[in-house]
């Protein structure tokens, strides 16, 4: 279970914290823990909305 988050900046996926992997495209997908702070920042959130982090905004594209 978890969930992908694909925000402005780049995409997260909520889940276990394994860190960053990239796909075989070379696209960087960030495994964060919903445990995390910004796991926890994301929780609760919808497409459009906006959260920030260590004085970076993301703004929620698409979660999946």
């Amino acid at each position: 279970d978890g969930a992908l988050v694909k925000t402005d900046r780049t995409i997260f996926y909520l889940s276990v914290a394994l860190g960053k992997l990239t796909t075989d495209a070379g696209i960087p997908v960030y495994f964060l823990s919903g445990n995390s702070p910004l796991g926890q920042a994301f929780m609760g959130k919808t497409q459009g909305e906006t959260i920030k982090m260590n004085q970076t905004t993301y703004l929620i594209q698409d979660i999946l």
